[in-house]
């Protein structure tokens, strides 16, 4: 009888449909066009591609359009697809569960998990674990001279990489290239083509002795490390970049790196992060300035290609005084030979403590320390035994170096040179005090038949002659500084410095770029407005040889970049959209005087099927009564009896189902006077409940359970079970959605409970 009763009830409703002249419009889920009910269609009626076999999306899923593409949205906290984690979700993981030690495991951008915050990847904890080269002061037992260098010290950076910038070559600045030397200009300045260690920086070609390097980036043509240069492109587009572009003009920025800002992404400006976009509008993707790059702070903006804007961010400086990531020291200024090097990285010999950094030479202080062998009365573990010598007393220099002289070998005396002797008697095997690295004077024979040197003389800073031995750039005869010459030999910023003595003259006024110099003259040395961070103008050199920037220019109207002040420039609007303006949809654009037109934005439109800002819902139409109403807002034609929440269960008797009609709202056409209805509200990454009722069956015992999204309302019915006996419900749910589980009692007189499981 009661199927007879659907039969019928359906029966009617298809002839009624008919008479009226309309067809009975169903939507098919699966045949790829988006209709009434359904919230995308992929155009098959699977689950687990993020359209589900009911249209609905899947939790974990983004879907747009006919034909629906689903792609799975990192960070919303639910692992769908390829997903290995998302957000604070790990599928269980942890560090001791990948057999990484302990520590804490994280969900990276690309929902991939990352383990350097494991015990076994954590680069700063003194052990060297895995392709990890160096780790703090652990050097791996690697030094400068093992490295092809003469000296120096290696250091390790926040990646667990040796860092070699701080070894040295006795020999680099002499303008010859030799040893490992790659070029040598004559000084160990650096950001000049030629560093400080004699190896040719990054983006600069150096020829001949002294080198003279010119940058490459400028030159049209490209070179190895640039990825174009001007009009060089080396044939690449916006689409080939492979970061997800549909087209756009690409261009070479001033650093010979690709400039994508007028690059077009399908999606870039809509609000969501997507695959290929840094950030979108406001949305940064959690990233600052510190966090993306060398940078010490600023504000992170977003270009209108969703791309990062770093012009707002501050670089770190070495010589600023600050200690930023990745240095060692800072003393506030570029000079080497007081502690903190020109690469703020700690000169062996010394400790650097403070900010901006005091440094003090660590010879002196009676301890042993890193690359001394002595200090004082400390002589470490070193012995005249141990140096090969039969016997004696070692005693320490003032360098922190051992002295052997008071060593002997017992066959010192015999008037031949013996293994371990430097000399005997008068025979000093050819050596003097200048072989000796000293200036002049009388080299003599101990009678441990070591070297006496205490009549040599010492080079010095102040004898007129250039020891590069000892680091001497110029010698001019005195020790005072402010002449060119400075008080430890090293030529001054501004000066040139030539013979010995050493004769000096101002550099500026010459025409040509010298050290210590801006400009000099005509000679820019390369600099324009833009490498100053203009847009544009004329960069002029003023007569104190620096560049002078009043003629260049704040901001270019219109060369696709937002400068100065200018509110927009193209497709550049500082990372803002129409929802900055109080809009909710629509496209801003920028007028010929760079400023922002809002004309093209919209606010929201109740009836569009599409739920936008201030809009709980979107059927399509503004009339009221079926569920949403005519502003878009939920509707409620019932009251829920009480709550339940995932994992939670409720007994009730068979006469306690009563004092609401499921007829008024349910999925099917019949339906008995006794009903109860539960809200259960969504946690976040759930995507699927199922609801069941279980009871004894007899047989005149049928409850049927109806399941209403969104609000307590008849039309918006999604899913229900009436089989014969107890039922149960599997449905896909959204988090933070109310859903309305109603029990109704057709023909029954057994008591029940209602359980709700949550995936």
């Amino acid at each position: 009888m009661r199927y007879a009763v659907i039969l019928a009830v359906a029966t009617a409703w298809m002839l009624g449909s008919c008479a009226d002249g309309t067809p009975a419009v169903v939507p098919i889920c699966g045949d790829g066009l988006v209709e009434d009910g359904e919230a995308c269609d992929d155009g098959n009626a699977q689950s687990g591609d993020g359209c589900n076999e009911k249209c609905t999306v899947e939790a974990g899923y983004s879907c747009d359009g006919d034909l629906s593409v689903c792609s799975t949205v990192c960070g919303d906290g639910v692992i769908a697809g390829a997903e290995i984690c998302d957000g604070s979700e790990l599928a269980g993981a942890t560090c001791e569960s990948l057999e990484l030690g302990t520590g804490d495991l994280i969900c990276d951008a690309t929902c991939d998990l990352d383990p350097s915050g494991c015990s076994v990847y954590a680069c700063g904890n003194g052990e060297l674990d895995g392709s990890e080269e160096c780790d703090g002061a652990n050097m791996n037992e690697e030094t400068c001279e093992g490295r092809g260098y003469d000296g120096g010290s290696l250091a390790c950076t926040g990646s667990c990489d040796i860092d070699t910038t701080g070894c040295i070559l006795f020999s680099c600045g002499n303008g010859i290239v030799e040893n490992v030397e790659e070029c040598d200009d004559g000084n160990t300045d650096p950001t000049d083509g030629c560093s400080a260690n004699c190896s040719v920086e990054q983006g600069w070609a150096c020829v001949g002795q002294p080198s003279v390097c010119a940058e490459l980036c400028g030159n049209g043509s490209l070179d190895t490390g640039e990825q174009c240069d001007g009009a060089a492109l080396g044939g690449q587009t916006c689409e080939s970049l492979g970061q997800g572009y549909v087209g756009g003009t690409l261009a070479c920025a001033v650093n010979c790196t690709f400039n994508s800002a007028a690059c077009e992404l399908p999606t870039c400006g809509n609000g969501v992060l997507d695959t290929g976009e840094q950030c979108d509008g406001v949305l940064l993707n959690n990233q600052t300035c510190d966090s993306v790059g060398a940078y010490i702070g600023g504000t992170l903006l977003c270009l209108g290609s969703c791309a990062f804007d770093l012009s707002g961010c501050i670089p770190i400086v070495c010589g600023d005084g600050i200690i930023s990531p990745g240095e060692a020291c800072d003393d506030g200024d570029s000079d080497g030979g007081d502690g903190c090097n020109i690469l703020c990285s700690v000169e062996s010999g010394w400790a650097c403590t403070g900010e901006p950094s005091t440094c003090t030479p660590l010879c002196g202080n009676n301890t042993v320390d890193a690359g001394e062998q002595c200090d004082g009365g400390q002589m470490g573990t070193g012995t005249c035994q141990g140096l090969g010598f039969d016997t004696g007393s070692l005693v320490c220099t003032t360098d922190c170096t051992y002295d052997t002289s008071g060593c002997s070998m017992f066959s010192c005396g015999d008037n031949i040179i013996s293994a371990g002797e430097d000399c005997e008697g008068g025979d000093l095997n050819g050596a003097t005090c200048q072989s000796l690295g000293f200036v002049s004077g009388p080299l003599t024979c101990t009678t441990n038949c070591g070297f006496d040197t205490t009549a040599c003389v010492p080079p010095e800073c102040g004898d007129g002659i250039i020891t590069a031995s000892i680091g001497e750039q110029c010698d001019d005869n005195d020790t005072d500084s402010g002449d060119g010459c400075n008080a430890a030999c090293l030529v001054e910023n501004g000066y040139i410095c030539a013979n010995e003595p050493s004769v000096c003259t101002l550099s500026c006024g010459n025409a040509t770029w010298d050290p210590g110099e801006e400009c000099d003259g005509g000679d820019l040395h390369g600099g324009t407005c833009l490498t100053q961070g203009f847009p544009g103008g004329i960069l002029a050199c003023s007569p104190t040889c620096t560049y002078n920037t009043s003629t260049c220019l704040d901001a270019v109207c219109p060369n696709a970049v937002r400068e100065g002040s200018e509110e927009c420039d193209g497709s550049d609007f500082g990372g803002q959209d129409c929802t900055n303006f109080n809009f909710t949809s629509g496209a801003l654009s920028c007028t010929g005087a760079c400023t922002i037109d809002t004309s093209g934005c919209a606010n929201a439109v109740c009836g569009n099927s599409v739920v936008e800002a201030g809009e709980q819902c979107d059927d399509g139409d503004t009339t009221g009564g079926d569920g949403c109403s005519s502003t878009c807002q939920w509707e409620s034609t019932c009251t829920a009896d009480e709550t339940i929440t995932c994992g939670g269960s409720d007994y009730m008797s068979y006469s306690s189902v009563a004092g609401n009609d499921a007829d008024d709202f349910s999925c099917s056409t019949y339906g008995g006077n006794y009903d109860r209805i539960y809200a259960l509200t969504i946690p976040a990454a759930i995507s699927s409940v199922t609801a069941n009722l279980s009871c004894d069956i007899w047989s005149d015992d049928d409850y049927d359970l109806y399941i209403l999204e969104g609000s307590c309302h008849g039309s918006l019915c999604i899913d229900y079970s009436n089989s014969l006996g107890c039922d149960s419900v599997t449905f896909d749910v959204t988090p933070g959605m109310t859903y309305y589980i109603v029990v109704e009692r057709y023909l029954a007189s057994e008591d029940l409970t209602l359980d709700v499981s949550c995936n």
